[in-house]
């Protein structure tokens, strides 16, 4: 039961992009990309660090081309190494990023109606934990 809650949950945030991604002919992991970058403490996140958060690294590379060709991201390779290509948003994305934002907002309003800050706050350190719990697991792997 809690498992087809967390699925409709994530169908949700899919269809709430959908605008998005046929407005700019983005693909969820285009967006995914554009807003971890976006989020990053590290301005020059390199995609390995996308891909350790559990994205399919094919899809992820496929991702990262289209992105740099569109002029949305930045893409070089720090001391010649192949393997870490470093990332970061070109200006470009800004629009692209700030309407993704918007709409993240205003799904975020809308699935907490009703929730006291209390609760809001609850729920965010559950989150939390299930994050921690989620990046911990896909380590042993």
């Amino acid at each position: 039961m809690l498992l087809e809650k967390i699925n409709l949950f994530s169908k949700s945030i899919e269809l709430k992009m959908a605008d998005i991604c046929d407005r700019f002919d983005l693909t969820m992991t285009d967006i995914y990309i554009l807003m971890f970058l976006e989020n990053s403490d590290d301005k020059n996140a390199a995609s390995k660090k996308i891909i350790e958060t559990g994205a399919n690294k094919e899809e992820v590379n496929r991702s990262i081309n289209n992105l740099v060709k569109r002029g949305y991201i930045k893409a070089w390779y720090p001391n010649d190494e192949i393997d870490n290509i470093n990332l970061k948003l070109g200006d470009s994305s800004r629009y692209v990023v700030s309407l993704i934002s918007e709409s993240r907002e205003d799904y975020l309003r809308v699935i907490l109606e009703g929730f006291e800050q209390s609760e809001r706050d609850l729920l965010s350190d559950y989150m939390k934990r299930i994050v921690t719990n989620i990046y911990n697991n896909m380590k042993k792997k």
